[in-house]
């Protein structure tokens, strides 16, 4: 609105503090003075070009820039590397305490397995043929002919011994009796049995479900029955056949009261036919057998029939394997510490020389700075900008006075 004090005078629209003059619209009002184009928007402490932000926070926005850039472009791959280094230690490591755990082992000296056999009782010994340079066998019962085969091809299973074994056993209350006899596939098992009183559990158990059984864990069976006195007039029955090569226990557990059990076992055993079976070498009693690393060979220990014995005799021996390497084991040790070693040095030097040029490319101090060109400018508004023209505040011309008459003139 006009800011003057009349309408056509020096304070009107027209002059100087009017609509176009000093103070107007048109002169330090809106486009020229202190206004948009002025001071303002444009020319003077504005967005663009008079004040603080476009001068000094310009300069801020090209560093950070640049330092971001450069971040991204070195950072990410040192990350991917630092990574991998990590990666390559940890198998380095966990390569060293395996090799150290294999030599360890291997220098450890044999490990004994001792064995609680009976008569007639064939096995093949479970063993690593290409750690083994020979199988040592020490024997306990000179009663029985304890055997050493090294088969070249796994023997055929035949028929064996057909015995029965009778006892009249006292089991007191919380306790348990057994048979133990080692099985191959396809021999038998059956039962009679008489109890004197109570009850008494029976069952039928394999090795590992024995354990379970005798160290009060829960344990898993092959034949489980409850055998009681009332039953007199017929003995309890029980029967099973073999599946799988491994001990078994015939068990009696006196749950419930102390009490006398009549067991009456037979057993159909299987064997390993030996005969026409190709023997790589044999030895007997306490001796030993060099292993080849080629052919691949059946260690088959046998324990022979009964002679002047009975079937519940008991066979001891002991089987072990002595280690194939001959090397001395501080040679091992050297060699394996050496490896370590080096590794180590070599990805500490690596990681070193990459660390050091990722920190000189991202110094900020050291790295060229980038020229106004390069630079991104932050999002602003155009300095091309200009607001929408205003239409002028036209005033048409006062009308034309008529020219005084002669007669005012005249008679001043």
């Amino acid at each position: 609105m006009p800011v003057g004090g009349g309408h056509h005078g020096g304070g009107g629209n027209h002059g100087g503090g009017g609509h176009h003059g000093g103070g107007g619209h048109h002169g330090g009002g809106h486009h020229h003075g202190g206004g948009f184009h002025g001071g303002g928007h444009h020319h003077g402490g504005g967005y663009h070009h008079g004040g603080y932000y476009h001068h000094h926070h310009h300069g801020r926005y090209n560093r950070y820039y640049h330092r971001r850039h450069m971040g991204v472009f070195y950072y990410s791959p040192f990350r991917w590397f630092y990574r991998g280094i990590v990666l390559l230690m940890t198998v380095v490591i966990i390569g060293f305490v395996l090799m150290t755990i294999g030599v360890s082992k291997a220098f450890s000296g044999p490990t004994l397995h001792p064995i609680l056999a009976s008569p007639q009782d064939d096995r093949i010994l479970s063993y690593s043929q290409s750690s083994c340079g020979s199988i040592d066998l020490s024997t306990y019962q000179s009663d029985y002919p304890v055997q050493l085969y090294l088969l070249t091809s796994r023997p055929p299973v035949i028929n064996g011994a057909n015995f029965e074994v009778s006892d009249n056993w006292f089991v007191f209350s919380n306790d348990y009796r057994f048979y133990n006899y080692y099985l191959l596939p396809g021999s038998s098992i059956s039962l009679s049995l008489y109890v004197s009183s109570s009850i008494v559990e029976v069952y039928i158990l394999s090795k590992s479900q024995f354990n379970n059984f005798d160290n009060d864990n829960y344990f898993n069976y092959m034949i489980h029955g409850t055998c009681s006195s009332t039953q007199s007039s017929s003995p309890c029955e029980y029967s099973y056949t073999v599946s799988t090569a491994d001990e078994y226990y015939i068990l009696f557990d006196a749950t419930y009261s102390s009490l006398y059990v009549t067991p009456t076992l037979n057993i159909q055993k299987k064997i390993y036919q030996i005969e026409g079976t190709a023997i790589y070498s044999n030895c007997t009693a306490s001796c030993s057998l060099s292993v080849p690393s080629y052919p691949l060979l059946y260690p088959v220990v046998t324990t022979g029939d009964v002679t002047s014995g009975a079937w519940t005799d008991d066979i001891d021996y002991t089987w072990s394997c002595t280690s194939v390497f001959s090397v001395p084991l501080w040679v091992y040790i050297v060699i394996i510490v050496g490896i370590l070693a080096t590794t180590i040095s070599v990805v500490g030097v690596i990681t070193t020389v990459v660390y050091l040029c990722y920190k000189k490319r991202t110094n900020p101090d050291s790295a060229p700075l980038l020229t106004p060109e390069q630079t991104v400018q932050p999002t602003a508004p155009s300095t091309s900008y200009r607001p929408p023209p205003v239409a002028p505040n036209y005033q048409p011309p006062p009308p034309e006075q008529p020219p005084p008459s002669y007669g005012w003139v005249k008679n001043n």
